[in-house]
C-alpha cells in the first residue's frame, strides 16, 4: 500500500545511538554521530541495525563547541557544527564572508523551538533581557521565543554593550516592537519618585500610576518650573481613576501659559520672583482674552486656564513655598488671581445645539408613538432627556 509523503521539518539535536557516545547525531533523521556514520557507510557498509551490533563498537568523547559564539551545539569535523560550517561555506562561495572573526561573533545560532541563544553577549545586555522579561512577565506579557530570537540576535550584530544603544532603524517591525517595550522597562529599572521629581518629563510609574508622563518644559522660569512640580509631588497621591495624569497635565499647561506671559510682557523674563506683582496677573488675564478673540483658545479654555493658575498659585502658598530657601521666596502676595478674576464661563452657552422648540413640541406629542409594543422603554428615557416628565 503506498503510504503519503510528509513534507516536514525537524529541527534539534539528539545523541547517537551507539551506547556511550557523548556526539550528536548527524541530522535528526541520521541515528549515528558522523564519525560512527563513516564507519558504518564506508568501513564496514551494513546497516545501521548491523552496525549496532558490532562487537568492539567504540563510543566517542564529546567534542569541542563550535567556533561560532553563539552556537550552543558541539562541531563536527573542523571548527563548526555541521549547519555553521555548511553556511560558511556558502558564504565563501558567493564572496559574502569578508571577515571570518567578525561572522563567528555575529553569527546567530541554529534556531531552536523554545530555545534563545545568550552567549556571546556582554553581560550587561544578558542582564538587561532577563530582567525585561523578567518585569513583563507579572504583567502578562506573553514573550515568544520568536520573537526574542531575532532581537536577541539584532544586539549581537550591533555589537551592542547595553541594550540602550540599539539602532533601531536597522531592525525589523517584529524585532523592532519588542526592543520598544524593553527599553521601556530599562528606562523604569530604580525609578523612584525621588530620581523622577529632579528631572523635566516625570514617568508616571515612578509614582504608582500605569501609564503616561507629566511635561514641566512649557516653563521656562526655573522657581516657577519647581514650585510647579512641588505642587504636582502633594497633588498626584489624591488623584484617583484608571488614568489621572491629563488633568494634572492641564493644570501644569496653564502654569506654561503664565510662564509664556512673563517671557512676553518683561524684559527679564520673569526669571526674578521678587520683581513681580498685580501687573503681571493682568497681562495674563489680557493674553488670555487676547488668544480667544483671536480664536486660538476657545472660552472654556480661557475659563480653565485662569481658574487652575489661580487654583495652583494658592495651593503652593499654603505649601510653604513662599518662605526662605523655598522657590517662591521673595514672591509678591499680589502676585495671585482673584476670584473675579477667573472668567465666567455659562455651559448652558451652547444652545445651538439644542433641538428648535418646535420640535420639542412635536416629539411630546408623540411620546406613545415611540412603543408600540407597549413597554413605553423608549418614551420614558425621552421623557428623561426632554425633562418633559409627561404623565
Amino acid at each position: 500500500m503506498a503510504t503519503a509523503k510528509h513534507n516536514w521539518r525537524s529541527i534539534g539535536t539528539r545523541p547517537c545511538l551507539v551506547p556511550g557516545c557523548a556526539r550528536p547525531r548527524r541530522t535528526i533523521r541520521q541515528a549515528l554521530c558522523e564519525a560512527h556514520c563513516y564507519q558504518q557507510q564506508k568501513i564496514h557498509r551494513v546497516t545501521i541495525e548491523e552496525f549496532l551490533r558490532l562487537p568492539g563498537l567504540q563510543p566517542f568523547e564529546r567534542l569541542a563547541p563550535c567556533a561560532v559564539t553563539a552556537c550552543y551545539r558541539d562541531r563536527g569535523n573542523g571548527q563548526y557544527c555541521p549547519p555553521h560550517r555548511q553556511t560558511r561555506n556558502i558564504l565563501r562561495r558567493t564572496g559574502r564572508l569578508e571577515d571570518a572573526e567578525l561572522w563567528q561573533r555575529t553569527a546567530p545560532a541554529v534556531v531552536e523551538h523554545g530555545v534563545v541563544s545568550l552567549p556571546g553577549l556582554p553581560d550587561q545586555v544578558v542582564a538587561g533581557v532577563l530582567y525585561c522579561l523578567q518585569d513583563r512577565n507579572p504583567k502578562g506579557i506573553k514573550q515568544k521565543d520568536q520573537e526574542l530570537r531575532p532581537f536577541v540576535d539584532a544586539v549581537r550584530t550591533q555589537q551592542l554593550a547595553s541594550i540602550k544603544d540599539i539602532d533601531l532603524s536597522a531592525m525589523k517591525s517584529t524585532g523592532k516592537q519588542l526592543a520598544l517595550g524593553f527599553l521601556k522597562h530599562l528606562a523604569r529599572f530604580g525609578l523612584s519618585p525621588e530620581t523622577e521629581r529632579h528631572k523635566d518629563t516625570w514617568d508616571g510609574a515612578a509614582f504608582g500610576l500605569s501609564k503616561g508622563f507629566l511635561h514641566f518644559r512649557g516653563i521656562s522660569q526655573q522657581w516657577l518650573r519647581k514650585a510647579t512640580q512641588q505642587w504636582a509631588i502633594d497633588d498626584l497621591p489624591r488623584r484617583r481613576g484608571r488614568n489621572p495624569l491629563p488633568p494634572v497635565q492641564r493644570q501644569i499647561n496653564s502654569i506654561a501659559m503664565l510662564s509664556k506671559s512673563l517671557r512676553l510682557n518683561r524684559d527679564d523674563d520673569g526669571h526674578d520672583p521678587r520683581l513681580l506683582g498685580r501687573d503681571d496677573i493682568v497681562l495674563f488675564l489680557n493674553r488670555l482674552l487676547f488668544l480667544q478673540l483671536q480664536g486660538e483658545i476657545s472660552a472654556l479654555h480661557r475659563h480653565w486656564d485662569a481658574r487652575d493658575v489661580r487654583r495652583v498659585l494658592t495651593r503652593m502658598r499654603t505649601l510653604g513655598l513662599p518662605q526662605p530657601g523655598q522657590p517662591l521666596h521673595g514672591l509678591r502676595d499680589d502676585f495671585a488671581l482673584r476670584q473675579e478674576d477667573v472668567p465666567e464661563y455659562d455651559e448652558d452657552d451652547d444652545a445651538g445645539r439644542d433641538l428648535p422648540v418646535e420640535v420639542m413640541r412635536q416629539l411630546c406629542q408623540r411620546l406613545d408613538s415611540l412603543d408600540p409594543d407597549g413597554h413605553q422603554l423608549h418614551r420614558t428615557a425621552t421623557e428623561l432627556l426632554t425633562g418633559a416628565a409627561l404623565p
